[in-house]
């Protein structure tokens, strides 16, 4: 039988305890930190599709500041977004999971930097948060004409597209020869925006979901601005 040094030692014991408990406390406290952060200020996402290529690819990770949100009391009363906005979305569907599952999705999200939440992962997009560009804003009446946006702003008499009314400058896939789906979202009808609607769009327009076939988003739908890619570090841009 083999004797551990700590079974003689009671001082050693005490220390090694107090170095767990050290470890524990320590590693608690940095999840608190970044839980309260992450629900006030800002946290980071793992794109798991290629639904906003080419501006953001499957694998990179960005940040997104839940504070830039309707749900703010401090923004409640403006519009806070910008034609060309990158900003996240609540899942379309969603799939109740108890307290206990959500703070363990927490933990497992915190130790797999975004990447896995076991519980509220789901292959089916609806079921997940999406990323998504914003391209027309309350009164805004907008159509869709070959996987482009015509916007025409409530203070205009004429349709532009979306490239020229956007305070963003980005680029859209439009055609894929071996999608044979994309002819059912090429166009869309002519929409007015009412007070609290938004029209948002994927920059992948010919693999991914958007406006174009749920309609228009309740701003208590968006749950925060893209502020930052930082990975891969090669690719870190600000939004």
């Amino acid at each position: 039988m083999t004797n551990n040094i700590y079974d003689y030692s009671y001082q050693m014991r005490r220390n090694l305890q107090k170095k767990i408990g050290f470890i524990f406390i320590f590693l608690l406290v940095i999840f608190i930190l970044v839980a309260i952060t992450s629900s006030f200020f800002i946290f980071s996402k793992f794109i798991k599709s290629d639904s906003m290529s080419p501006t953001l690819e499957k694998n990179n990770i960005v940040f997104i500041s839940p504070f830039a949100s309707p749900s703010n009391p401090i923004f409640s009363d403006k519009n806070i977004f910008e034609r060309g906005q990158l900003v996240q979305i609540k899942p379309l569907e969603t799939t109740e999971i108890s307290f206990f599952k959500q703070i363990l999705d927490k933990i497992v999200l915190f130790f797999t930097f975004q990447k896995v939440a076991p519980f509220s992962d789901s292959t089916n997009m609806t079921h997940s948060s999406l990323i998504r560009r914003v391209i027309g804003l309350p009164g805004d009446t907008v159509y869709v004409k070959n996987c482009v946006v015509y916007v025409k702003p409530a203070d205009s008499s004429h349709f532009l597209t979306e490239f020229e009314v956007s305070q963003k400058k980005y680029d859209i896939i439009s055609t894929n020869s071996n999608n044979e789906n994309i002819d059912l979202l090429k166009d869309s009808k002519e929409i007015t925006l009412g007070n609290d609607e938004y029209f948002v769009m994927s920059d992948n327009r010919v693999s991914s979901i958007d406006s174009r076939l749920w309609g228009a988003i309740k701003s208590d739908q968006i749950q925060g601005k893209v502020l930052l890619r930082y990975f891969p570090l090669n690719k870190i841009s600000g939004f």
